[in-house]
């Protein structure tokens, strides 16, 4: 069943992918889709490393492993959003010898040692 949000947004009918599955997204609100999850290089030019595609309602945590595994063996660092800041993922990312920094809420300033990377990293994206 769609969520409600959607519902007074009109539901596509179901005929049309019914595959496809609902999301809420902090941006967005209520969406119905798929959901492209890439790892890519960061720099000038954004190379893409690994990709995944999943359904909508599909958690970006639960992805993530797959395209940690994609990634080149010199791959040392891999940025994610707050979604991605779970404590598994970070194991799966060290097992294969690079550490994951990831956004995390709470209050400011974060005092983390990932603070500084991530502040590179944002500043590069």
């Amino acid at each position: 069943m769609a969520p409600k949000a959607a519902k007074n947004r009109g539901i596509p009918h179901p005929s049309i992918d019914t595959e496809a599955g609902w999301s809420k997204s902090g941006w967005h609100a209520w969406w119905y889709g798929w959901k492209l999850h890439l790892a890519v290089s960061v720099g000038s030019i954004w190379i893409p490393l690994a990709a995944e595609l999943t359904v909508a309602n599909i958690g970006d945590n639960r992805v993530a492993p797959k395209l940690i595994e994609q990634l080149p063996s010199e791959v040392r660092y891999a940025l994610g959003d707050t979604h991605y800041n779970d404590p598994d993922l970070r194991l799966c990312g060290e097992a294969g010898g690079s550490a994951l920094v990831a956004t995390w809420r709470g209050p400011h300033p974060h005092t983390d040692g990932g603070v500084a990377v991530r502040r590179i990293f944002h500043q590069l994206r």
